[in-house]
């Protein structure tokens, strides 16, 4: 299990950021990402990543990688609670607490992400 989130770690450290009105862009995407995690919709959870992280893993991999670490420990929610970013030596740092509700329990970790930022077209 440990890989799992470790994977899940790896994979947020290079999200795509998106545009949004008025509010923090990078927290947005990170929403977004852990929305369609949430739902089961790997594939846009995928679509939501960088360009870059998208060279290191292929989406049929990544999805089955999330459907198989999601069903296995049977996983029905995924929670995700981000602090304001603060600026570092060339990025941004996400404090992140992550919750997954599954038949083990609830299992709860903090992380602090260093989002590689890519801009999209909307």
């Amino acid at each position: 299990m440990r890989h799992a989130l470790w994977i899940l770690v790896v994979l947020l450290l290079f999200f795509l950021v998106g545009c949004g009105g008025g509010q923090d862009p990078l927290l947005l995407s990170l929403d977004e990402f852990f929305s369609y995690v949430h739902e089961g919709d790997y594939g846009s959870a995928y679509n939501s990543l960088t360009s870059t992280a998208k060279e290191k893993v292929e989406m049929v991999d990544f999805v089955t990688k999330y459907q198989n670490i999601y069903s296995n420990i049977d996983v029905v929610a995924v929670r995700a609670e981000f602090e304001s970013p603060s600026p570092g030596e060339d990025s941004y740092i996400v404090p992140v607490t992550i919750a997954l509700d599954s038949a083990v329990g609830v299992v709860s970790w903090q992380v602090s992400l260093l989002p590689s930022i890519e801009t999209r077209k909307l």
